[in-house]
């Protein structure tokens, strides 16, 4: 059961990247890409900014900030240029995970450590 439990958070609270999957019109590589960030005091921005060692540093000009997970999953399924960060177990198949130095984002990988940005809870 307490593996059970740890699995299912790990899971949940592993931040990805995502991007738009090609629903809508396809990427345009002209186009400035647009760039989300969830609001702040939100736990998935806390825990990627740390990750990626941005801790405690303001959101770069320009940024779409976004409250919640729908509005992210939303935002990024509507944009072909978006790209976001977000809790693996709330993703959708509406947007594509992003590799990170290679590795898919899985249970597997993110158990193992070859996706890098993820969080244990402890």
């Amino acid at each position: 059961m307490k593996k059970m439990v740890l699995s299912v958070l790990i899971t949940v609270l592993s931040a990805l990247v995502l991007s738009s999957c090609g629903i809508g019109a396809a990427f345009d590589a002209d186009k400035n890409i647009a760039v989300l960030a969830r609001e702040d005091g939100s736990g998935t921005k806390s825990a990627f900014m740390e990750i990626i060692g941005l801790k405690g540093k303001a959101d770069p000009a320009g940024v779409i900030i976004q409250t919640g997970t729908a509005g992210v999953l939303t935002e990024v399924k509507n944009n072909s240029s978006a790209i976001a960060y977000e809790s693996l177990g709330y993703v959708t198949d509406d947007v594509k995970i992003l590799t990170v130095g290679g590795a898919e984002a899985t249970v597997e990988n993110i158990r193992d450590g070859s996706y890098k940005i993820s969080r244990p809870l402890s």
